[in-house]
Formats: C-alpha cells, structure tokens, sequence
C-alpha cells in the first residue's frame, strides 16, 4: 500500500475543509454541485472512489461517481456490489459510518463509508459512499469527523439557492415593470417592438435582439436592436427567421448550443449561429394562452446562465 494515507496526510488541512465549505455558496447547477461535492469531499478524505445513491421506494439508485485520479482502475460498480451487500444486513445510518472491507497483515484497512447527506426535503434519501484506505485504525474517525462536518452542505446549497431564486423573482419583476413603462408610452407597435429589443439588448449585455411575430404560416421579422432598417430578404434575416420559426414550431425555448440534455431541436440555431459568427442564441417564444405567436432571440457572446434564462 503505498503512503496515500499516511498518518501525516490524515490530518485536517484548513484550506482543504475551506475549499469544500464554499459550495454552500455555489454558483451552478444542481448536476454541477453534486459533482464537485462528491469530488472534493472524496478528495478531502484521501478517498479511491466515491459514489452518490438515492432511494427510490425500496431500491438504492447510483445518481454519480467519482474516482481519485490515482486509482482510474476502480470500478463504478465495486461500490455499488459492497454498497448493497452491507444495507441488506444494516439499518439506514443517521450519522458517517464505516465497514471494514479487507485487512491487511500490517493492520492497513480499505473501508467503505457510508454518509447520510442533510437536504431540505426530508422524504428523499441520498447517501455518499466512498472507499478508502487507512494504515492505522486512528485514520478512520478523522475521516468520519470530516465528513460530518459537511454532510449538511447540500440544505445549505438548497437555501442559498432558495435565497437567489426569491433575488432573481425581485429583480425579474422590476425589470418587467420598467418595460411596461417604457413599451406604455409607444404609440405604434413597430415602435414598441425597437424599444423592447433595444432595452432588452442594454439590460442583458446582448449583442443583438430580435423580435418576430407570426405571419400566416411563417414568422415575419419585425425588429432588431440598434437597426432601424433591415432587408427581410437578406441571407442573414431569412437565417433568423428559419431559427425562430424553430422555436415557435416547437413552442420550445431553445439555447444554443444546446445542453446535453436538451429536448429540443437546434439545427436552424446552430447553421444561424455558425454563418454569423455567433457564440450563444437563446430564443424564447411569445405566447397567449400557451399558443406561441412571436419569438425573441437573445444574441451574444457569453453563455447564457440558468439564473438569466430565468429572467428572460
């Protein structure tokens, strides 16, 4: 067994705790959190692998794993196979817990420990599980009293994103009131259709907003930021007419480039942004009573957030 986990790297390092504590904070998506938790928390530990389970009804589901970059031989389902085995003969644990695996003549020891993770839905179960090595018996509550100390990092996260999610309410109905103000005082629809775009274009750092309204079967452009005139026949306009036709056919926001899970069809988004040179289209329909009538699409080059979504 080679010193991994020697005594000396099993003593708490400030920093390391200090590094994992800010996900309480943490700035992303859900996918993302419990990636980088399991990551950190299984490097905190000097862990060989890890590995996140939820129960459904009566069956444990791998919802994520993790391997130490030092052992990338371990396999995601070893965890699973002793996982499963030790439930079967113990009870739920309500606090980190530990089985001993293997041992070796020199009193080394590979364990699997098992952390029940605090969230703010108490009707979901979603344990840690990692297996790790120890040279001496002494290793394994410092390794437990490290994990309690973060196994309520997920409620915290919850909270911090309940907390953004009341900010971002706030700030989405300010923003909306302005806009009435401002799109109240036009008296001709072209008119409010500029203002729109132009505001929205200011608000959310775009390089380009667009507005299209649907016109018998197709969607007519009707406005762009900062253009007052525009040929509908150019290459260019009949490419963003196609992407937000897109959209409205799909009565679908679409992001673009898409995320790996999108649901959605992105072609005509993805040909308009590849020939304009354009890093991220976000297009959202227009509708009354769930019907899609018109389509905006947000140009720029940053990313679009999930928090900005929102807001638009």
């Amino acid at each position: 067994m080679s010193d991994f986990s020697s005594p000396e790297i099993e003593r708490i390092d400030p920093a390391e705790l200090e590094k994992i504590q800010e996900l309480r904070k943490f700035d992303g998506s859900w996918r993302d959190f419990w990636n980088r938790y399991l990551s950190e928390s299984g490097q905190m530990i000097k862990a060989l692998s890890g590995a996140l389970v939820v129960k459904v009804q009566n069956d444990w589901r791998p919802v994520g794993s993790w391997k130490n970059a030092q052992f990338s031989t371990t396999k995601d389902k070893v965890i699973m196979t002793v996982f499963e085995k030790w439930i079967q003969e113990n009870s739920l644990p309500v606090v980190p817990v530990y089985s001993k695996l293997s041992e070796e003549v020199n009193g080394g020891m590979t364990l699997l420990l098992i952390v029940p993770l605090v969230t703010q839905d108490k009707s979901e179960t979603i344990l840690a599980l990692y297996i790790a090595s120890v040279k001496e018996s002494a290793q394994i509550q410092s390794k437990l009293d490290r994990l309690s100390l973060t196994n309520d990092i997920p409620a915290s996260f919850q909270e911090y994103l309940n907390y953004k999610q009341a900010q971002l309410t706030v700030e989405s109905f300010a923003t909306s009131a302005d806009l009435l103000v401002l799109l109240n005082r036009q008296k001709h629809f072209l008119a409010a259709n500029m203002t729109l775009c132009n505001e929205l274009a200011s608000r959310f750092n775009c390089d380009r907003v667009s507005i299209g309204w649907l016109k018998e079967q197709n969607v007519e452009v009707t406005a762009i930021s900062h253009m007052e005139k525009f040929e509908k026949k150019m290459d260019a306009v009949r490419e963003l007419q196609a992407a937000m036709e897109e959209s409205l056919e799909q009565n679908s926001e679409i992001l673009s480039p898409p995320p790996l899970d999108a649901n959605y069809i992105s072609r005509d988004h993805t040909e308009y942004g590849l020939s304009q040179g354009i890093n991220n289209l976000f297009s959202i329909p227009l509708r009354k009573e769930d019907k899609a009538l018109g389509v905006i699409t947000f140009e720029r080059s940053k990313t679009f957030t999930e928090p900005e979504q929102l807001r638009l």
